[in-house]
């Protein structure tokens, strides 16, 4: 999974070591070392003045990881 985030003047990019998946409430949450629960959705905050935080995952991975989590959980 990579998640892409946009700051004015800098694009950084973080790729979580995901150590377990699961859903709640239709989002998808994720751990990781050193992160006990991530949600999987996209961000953006406005703080005026040409600032701005703008995160969002890359989406072919993300639907990747959706076809590969429904083909190998199991059905509840």
């Amino acid at each position: 999974m990579m998640l892409v985030i946009d700051l004015p003047g800098v694009l950084d990019f973080a790729e979580p070591d995901a150590t377990a998946f699961w859903t709640e409430k239709g989002t998808l949450w994720f751990a990781s070392p050193g992160s006990p629960d991530s949600p999987v959705f996209d961000r953006y905050q406005d703080y005026g003045d040409g600032n701005y935080i703008d995160e969002h995952w890359n989406e072919d991975a993300t639907d990747a990881l959706a076809e590969t989590l429904e083909a190998t959980l199991p059905k509840a």
